[in-house]
Order: C-alpha cells, then structure tokens, then sequence
C-alpha cells in the first residue's frame, strides 16, 4: 500500500499516512539529537525520492542531507541505513537544509535557512554568513541564490525555465523567481508575489507547480494559488 512520509519539524519525527488515513511513526529524532527547548525547529524537513528509491532527508538539527535507504526498516531495534549525504560548503557546516527540488537532469536544488539553529542569524555555531540556495550536481556543490534572507520553499515550472524561491521572512514575506540558464545557474531574480502586508499567521514557505504551471505556496492564513 502506498504512504505519503511527512516532517514534523517541532516533534523531530517523519510520520507516514496511509490513504485510509492511518498514521504512524517511521523516524524517531530525524532531524538528529537535540536537547533544544520545547517549540524549536529541531526536526527533519522536506524529503525527495531519486531515481533509485532512496529518499534525501533534510536534518536541522545535523544540519545536513541524509540518505535514508530504499531498504528502510521500522524496527527500531535494528539500525537502518541513514547516512550523510551534503553537510559542507567550502568546508562549513550548513545552517539547516529546509526543503529540495530534482530538476529533470538530475541536478538537486535545496535551500538552506538558519531556522535549526537556535539563535539563527545570531547562533554562533552558524559558520556560513549568508542563507542560500544550492545546487549539487555531478560531485559540484554551488550556491544560486545569497541574497535572500530566510529562503524556503522552491520548485520549478513545468519547462524548468523558471525557478520559484519562498522567502519565509516576517518583514520581507514573498515569492521570488528566477530565469534558469541551460548550465542550471539562476538569475534575474524578481519578485512576483508580495504579502508582507498580509496579517494573518504563516509566512511563504513549502510550494508545488502542476503540470500547468499554477503554483501552490503555503503562506499567510493558508495555500495561495497563482495561475501562471
């Protein structure tokens, strides 16, 4: 039967659902160890299955990506394969790996805000002095976007020329997009949804395009629908 996995953050666990709606725990501490106060952002976060049935796992609190194997057990009595996958740029740790996008070329887009940590921009185990959003791609790391403060959600269009970043930052909350080069490189970035304005709660954060182009982003007072 198949399940949909999915991230509690605050609770550090990964769940499943099945479609009858049944709902258990598949991943204890899944954004690793953490003796943070109550209310943190310790937990994993987005999820993404490769081609070869292996799902990457984004870990605040290990800030990192991990790989957890298409062989994965629930018995926890037994270890079951998680092993690291991207946790450096240049040599220093990540912030907190948030949420990660295939491109048809294999190429994996994630981006990377200071939300795991506990202090954030402030928190001196931070060791990268900016939020960015990655590429990896044939053994190459690279950052495609450093100005945005709080990076979130991403996704591409159906004809991958267009890039869609959320940026979940409370005097700043929008939905950028960027041209995409034929080498995977980003530019021209512009803002095409502002709502700073917007007072109920939530921020731009976790987005989806279909096969039309319409996107979906969570943000303020729920899911935002924009026609292409």
């Amino acid at each position: 039967m198949a399940t949909l996995w999915f991230s509690d953050v605050i609770g550090n666990v990964v769940r499943s659902i099945t479609p009858s709606g049944q709902v258990e725990v598949l991943i204890k501490n899944s954004g690793g160890q953490s003796s943070a106060p109550t209310g943190s952002f310790i937990g994993s976060n987005a999820m993404v299955a490769d081609k070869n049935g292996f799902v990457l796992l984004c870990q605040h609190t290990n800030r990192r990506i991990v790989r957890v194997a298409k062989d994965f057990t629930k018995d926890f009595t037994m270890p079951f394969t998680m092993t690291p996958y991207l946790e450096k740029y240049h040599g220093k740790r990540f912030n907190s790996p948030n949420d990660q996008v295939y491109k048809s070329d294999g190429a994996l887009y994630f981006t990377d805000p200071p939300y795991g940590l506990l202090k954030q921009d402030e928190d001196p185990a931070k060791e990268l002095k900016f939020n960015g959003v990655f590429r990896y791609a044939d053994g190459k790391l690279q950052v495609v976007v450093k100005d945005l403060t709080r990076p979130n959600g991403l996704a591409f269009s159906p004809d991958e020329k267009t890039f869609y970043v959320a940026n979940s930052d409370e005097e700043h909350k929008v939905w950028m997009r960027y041209d995409v080069a034929a080498d995977g490189t980003v530019s021209n970035g512009k803002v095409f949804a502002d709502v700073t304005a917007e007072k109920e709660d939530g921020l731009p954060d976790g987005m989806k395009v279909d096969s039309q182009g319409d996107v979906y982003g969570s943000g303020p007072g729920g899911v935002w629908v924009f026609s292409p």
